[in-house]
């Protein structure tokens, strides 16, 4: 961990892609400010206090700052080191037993979300109340079944999307619209029992709870018969499986950019903006393949946000841990929105969604446009998949 926070060269390019540093304006809030802490705790120049642990703790891990930095520091790696050196002095800072028996309901089984998404007006936490917006299907009856293929075949995917995620319950009508759109192009669709991939857990340093989920989940996935493990649209969820690690861990748009979506794309007229998910542009590196295949939509017109690539505030239930931080970083996000007026806002993260829901436009994933098209073109069948599902 040393090695890489030694990496560092100060140069600063950092700072204004880190949103708790535009928020605050404090230098010991960026990732610059937050390696010389971590640095100084490790060589024993710096006391652990409520002061330094603050500082750590406001950090919403979007990990933004790798990209900007000429040198190439992985700051996660970093900082899940000074998790780990801390322990539950900053694990535990802001989140804890409360929170994390939230948790362990939202991401235990899928009867126990939704049980949560009911309570969410009387809970605590003010994020799971975003989650609970929509209508939730019951995607426990799909678990076990295999999805046939339409027209030729392209291969079988095991689809990412564990019926006990919190994601998945409460936007489970995305993953039956990534169902219908891998079917309708070539590939068997297989919907494996899965547990929570364990990223609310590792983005809070909880480790051993994270190792449990993800040594179940992989004695599960040895047992598949897959060309493709696809994760629909959830940025945190496809970089906490590529821990694991798992081969062939693919964003559904990544996937649909490398073979090519068939039928016809129906038109669309929507202006369009997006926020891009933290973890799908900078550690899987999705953004692109995603905007090439909305392009091949006709009549969509994307019009970006200015901070599209930058953090709302809603990663490691940041809205609940430091909501006057996060409800700043969402206000400079409201203002672009309501500047630009687009008729929808693309989210490529549950998180993002719950805590994006009710700025204004209607909130959708991009492969909820791409099965909104497929229904506009002239796809025989394509709209029957739905009552067949």
């Amino acid at each position: 961990m040393m090695e890489e926070a030694y990496r560092c060269v100060h140069c600063g390019f950092c700072l204004p892609t880190c949103p708790t540093y535009m928020a605050t304006g404090n230098e010991a809030d960026s990732p610059r400010g937050r390696i010389y802490i971590v640095r100084a705790l490790a060589e024993g120049k710096l006391s652990v206090t409520d002061g330094v642990l603050e500082h750590l703790d406001r950090c919403v891990l979007c990990r933004r700052c790798e990209l900007a930095c000429p040198s190439g520091v992985k700051y996660s790696a970093i900082y899940g080191e000074a998790q780990r050196m801390l322990g539950g002095a900053l694990t535990g800072r802001t989140v804890g037993k409360l929170e994390r028996a939230g948790l362990r309901l939202v991401t235990g089984s899928g009867v126990a979300a939704q049980i949560a998404l009911l309570l969410s007006p009387i809970l605590p936490w003010r994020h799971l109340r975003g989650f609970a917006a929509g209508p939730r299907l019951r995607l426990g009856r799909y678990v076990g079944r295999v999805f046939r293929h339409k027209g030729r075949y392209r291969g079988r995917a095991a689809l990412l999307a564990p019926p006990s995620c919190i994601s998945h319950v409460a936007y489970s009508g995305a993953v039956v619209a990534a169902i219908r759109i891998l079917t309708w192009n070539g590939f068997d669709v297989v919907y494996p029992r899965l547990t929570c991939c364990g990223a609310p857990q590792l983005h809070i340093g909880d480790f051993k709870a994270f190792e449990e989920r993800r040594r179940a989940n992989l004695e599960r996935l040895a047992q598949l018969d897959a060309d493709y493990l696809v994760v629909p649209n959830a940025g945190g969820c496809h970089s906490t499986w590529a821990e694991y690690p798992v081969d062939g861990a693919l964003d559904i748009m990544e996937l649909l950019d490398q073979v090519g979506p068939r039928g016809e794309l129906g038109r669309v007229e929507v202006v369009a903006s997006i926020q891009h998910s933290c973890h799908g542009q900078i550690a899987m590196r999705v953004r692109d393949a995603a905007l090439r295949v909305l392009g091949r939509i006709p009549g969509v017109r994307l019009v970006g946000l200015p901070s599209r690539d930058t953090c709302c505030g809603a990663g490691a239930m940041y809205p609940d841990r430091h909501p006057h931080i996060a409800e700043k970083i969402l206000g400079a996000k409201l203002r672009e929105v309501r500047d630009i007026g687009p008729d929808v806002l693309l989210v490529e993260s549950p998180t993002c969604r719950a805590h994006l829901n009710g700025v204004g436009p209607r909130i959708m994933y991009p492969l909820e446009l791409l099965d909104e098209s497929y229904m506009a073109g002239r796809n025989p069948g394509y709209a029957e998949l739905q009552s067949a599902l």
